[in-house]
């Protein structure tokens, strides 16, 4: 595959932002910090804070939680998984971390979240559209089951 050469600090902007928002993506069930989170587009953190700021709104660290509550929220909706377990596979260090982080974003405890994604799932999945496109999910449509804050 050929390199696509950048033409405008746009454009870099863009791609480095890319390559952080991939990098996120696939390491997020592991420690990663900010300066991590840099160093996969190459460039100082104060540069990846302002791309973030400039792109998502918020920083780096903030991005990376958002992601892993909404890895938490897919498992949580999808799987039995102990709490544990999906502490786990999200990057949280303990179920007591995703629990408080997940009550400070979402307003509930996963455990909470959990009953409440799944009547949601089960509300969607038998409204009026039940039936029509098989397999075709929330994700897909690129909504989530919490509410917009």
């Amino acid at each position: 595959m050929a390199a696509k050469i950048v033409q405008n600090d746009s454009e870099l902007e863009k791609a480095a932002f890319d390559a952080m928002a991939r990098y996120v993506g696939e390491h997020y069930a592991e420690h990663v910090t900010a300066a991590d989170i840099a160093r996969a587009a190459t460039i100082s953190r104060t540069r990846a804070y302002e791309i973030f700021r400039e792109r998502a709104g918020t920083s780096p660290a903030d991005y990376l939680i958002e992601h892993r509550v909404m890895k938490a929220e897919e498992l949580l909706v999808e799987t039995d998984l102990p709490m544990s377990e999906v502490a786990r596979r999200c990057g949280f260090s303990s179920p007591s971390h995703l629990a408080k982080t997940f009550r400070d974003r979402c307003g509930q405890t996963p455990t909470e979240a959990r009953e409440r994604l799944r009547r949601r799932k089960r509300h969607v999945e038998a409204g009026p559209l039940a039936g029509v496109a098989p397999g075709l999910t929330m994700a897909a449509l690129g909504m989530s089951y919490l509410p917009e804050s």
